[in-house]
C-alpha cells in the first residue's frame, strides 16, 4: 500500500514527494495513502475541522462506501447515514430529545431514550414492545363509581401503567347496573386520546357470562363502563390496553 514519504531534513522537496500529496487529495486510481490525525494534543483545536462556504447547501462531508453509495453525508439538511445506526444503551440523552427527534427510514440498534419525544415517520418493525419506563400506577389513580356498591374497593395490580396493567373491583352491598372505573393518567395528558380495550381476566366473578365493557378514553382519564350487575362481595379482575395516538 502506497504511503506518504518522509522529506529528510535539509533535503529539497521532490516533485515526486509533493505529487504523492496531490494523487491523495485528487483521488488518483491506485495512489491512495492512508492518513491519520491521531497525534493531536490540543486543548482549543478539533483534529479536523471542515467547512462550505456555499450559503445554500454547504454540503460539508461525504463519506462512500467501496461501491461509491453514500457511507455519511453532512449537509444543510443534517446527516444521511448509508447504513444501520448502532448505539450503545442510554446514549440518546434528554438533552438530545429536549425539543423532539425525528428519524426517517429508522433502523436502530440498541437505543435507550430517557425522556423527550422520539418521532418516527415511518415503519417500526420489533420483538417487543415494552411500558417499563412508564411510572406505577396506585390505587387512588382509579374512581370507582357508586354502582359497585357501598364500601366497595379497587385494587391496581403490581406494574399497572397509564397504557396497561390490570385492577381488581370487590363489590359492596347494594350494586346498582353498569358501574364504571375511571382512570387517571399518571403521566400526563396524551396529545391525542388514546385507544383502547379493556376485558374481564379474572376474579371470584369472572364465570359469570360474557358482558361487554366500553373504554371510553380522553387525553387525561379512561372511563371503563362494565354492563352488568355486580354481585355483593364479588371480586373482578379487569385488563386493559391502551395505545396513544
Amino acid at each position: 500500500m502506497p504511503t506518504l514519504n518522509d522529506v529528510l531534513a535539509g533535503s529539497l522537496a521532490q516533485a515526486v514527494q509533493v505529487q504523492q500529496i496531490i494523487d491523495a487529495m485528487k483521488g488518483t486510481a491506485s495512489k491512495g495513502v492512508p492518513v491519520s490525525f491521531s497525534s493531536l494534543n490540543d486543548a482549543n483545536n478539533y483534529a479536523m475541522t471542515v467547512k462550505n462556504l456555499d450559503p445554500t447547501n454547504s454540503r460539508a462531508l461525504s463519506v462512500l462506501k467501496s461501491d461509491g453509495t453514500t457511507l455519511i453525508t453532512a449537509d444543510a439538511t443534517g446527516v444521511t447515514l448509508g447504513g444501520t445506526l448502532h448505539l450503545p444503551a442510554a446514549s440518546i440523552t434528554s438533552g438530545f430529545l429536549a425539543t423532539g427527534l425525528t428519524i426517517v427510514n429508522p433502523i436502530l440498534q440498541g437505543p435507550t431514550v430517557n425522556s423527550g419525544v422520539l418521532t418516527v415517520t415511518t415503519l417500526i418493525q420489533t420483538k417487543r414492545l415494552g411500558f417499563n419506563q412508564a411510572t406505577n400506577l396506585s390505587n387512588s389513580d382509579f374512581a370507582i363509581s357508586a354502582g359497585w356498591g357501598t364500601a366497595a374497593s379497587l385494587s391496581a395490580s403490581s406494574f399497572a401503567t397509564d397504557q396497561q396493567g390490570a385492577f381488581t373491583v370487590t363489590a359492596g352491598t347494594s350494586p346498582s347496573a353498569n358501574p364504571t372505573v375511571t382512570l387517571t393518567f399518571k403521566d400526563g395528558a396524551f396529545p391525542q386520546a388514546p385507544h383502547g380495550m379493556c376485558q374481564m381476566s379474572g376474579g371470584s366473578g369472572a364465570g359469570i357470562a360474557q358482558f361487554g365493557i366500553n373504554t371510553s378514553p380522553t387525553t387525561t382519564v379512561c372511563t371503563f363502563q362494565m354492563f352488568f350487575t355486580p354481585v355483593n362481595g364479588t371480586s373482578y379482575v379487569f385488563s386493559y390496553l391502551l395505545f396513544g395516538e
